[in-house]
């Protein structure tokens, strides 16, 4: 995530979180799979509207701390995985834009159908067969 945006009126408050257990959260109508285990990662699949998160639970609480303290209004996320936390911070922060790049050429179905559907081409901005190493596609991006 980019620096924080100073924030001229208070900070909004935090969003609610719905917690089925330490592995299953909702965030409005958008469900999470949370999960460390490197082997779940590779094999399980992000559903539409139904998201694999790469984070402990404790992990996604920091980041929500985050959200009630500052204001994000660019949020730059390098490797998308599954999605998850893309819709995350999409579903947190509400930014103006979320730029997101992954080295697979490949795109997140789920992912694309959450843009689509919501109207959110204009926001998030998932790159993928990005080298990150790249400093002029990488500079091409963040220019746009």
């Amino acid at each position: 995530m980019n620096a924080p945006k100073a924030d001229s009126h208070s900070h909004h408050e935090p969003v609610q979180l719905h917690w089925r257990d330490d592995n299953h959260l909702r965030i409005n109508d958008v469900d999470f799979l949370l999960s460390f285990d490197s082997a779940t990662l590779r094999t399980e699949m992000s559903l539409n509207e139904g998201f694999l998160l790469g984070k402990p639970r404790h992990m996604v609480e920091r980041v929500v701390a985050l959200g009630a303290q500052h204001t994000f209004a660019n949020i730059l996320e390098m490797g998308i995985l599954k999605g998850g936390s893309v819709v995350l911070h999409d579903q947190l922060f509400s930014p103006r834009k979320i730029v997101a790049i992954d080295h697979s050429p490949e795109p997140v179905k789920p992912l694309e159908t959450y843009i689509s559907r919501r109207h959110k081409r204009d926001v998030v901005k998932p790159f993928y067969g990005v080298n990150q190493a790249d400093r002029t596609v990488m500079e091409a991006i963040l220019a746009r």
